[in-house]
């Protein structure tokens, strides 16, 4: 995860860095990325993270293998200062606790492939782009054959408390 992660944000022109403990898997990640800066450290390091200037980070990400650890390092970095932080639970059902104490966005793996897995289906005119609040609710992108009967919004049967925050056409 962390490795395609790192390369995503990298094409996205953005600056990353991983710290990663095991020596084998920073060689491994320094190997495969070009513009992130690898540090070989424990990401539950305070005097590291001071030392990295963590809070001056717009984002902050934990996706160890590990709940508790990923929820250890999302509480610290929210500590010392970080404004969004991000963190993956392999156990869906730990989301919740890590939303109702502080971590912004907790993503569950198993929610996010089966997204993916939907996505990819042949026809799917209906992209889950991600869910929230543990999977109550789901953002869609939604595209329109053009033959599409055109309607009014307020025409349209949406599941109640639904919300369509963006339009675009053409």
């Amino acid at each position: 995860v962390g490795l395609r992660l790192a390369k995503s944000l990298e094409e996205l022109k953005i600056n990353v860095k991983v710290i990663e403990c095991n020596q084998e898997r920073c060689e491994y990640l320094s190997e495969n990325l070009s513009n992130s800066l690898v540090i070989n450290a424990d990401g539950t390091d305070v005097e590291l993270l001071n030392e990295e200037d963590i809070s001056s980070a717009d984002v902050f990400v934990s996706v160890t293998n590990n709940d508790e650890k990923n929820l250890l390092c999302s509480l610290m970095a929210k500590q010392l200062g970080v404004n969004k932080v991000i963190s993956k639970v392999s156990n869906s059902t730990n989301a919740g606790l890590f939303e109702k104490v502080g971590i912004d966005i907790a993503v569950s793996s198993k929610v996010a492939a089966m997204n993916e897995i939907k996505n990819s289906l042949p026809g799917n005119k209906c992209g889950i782009l991600a869910t929230v609040e543990q999977g109550k609710g789901e953002v869609l992108e939604i595209t329109l054959p053009e033959d599409y009967l055109s309607k009014k919004i307020m025409d349209l049967k949406f599941p109640q408390k639904a919300i369509v925050s963006i339009i675009q056409r053409r």
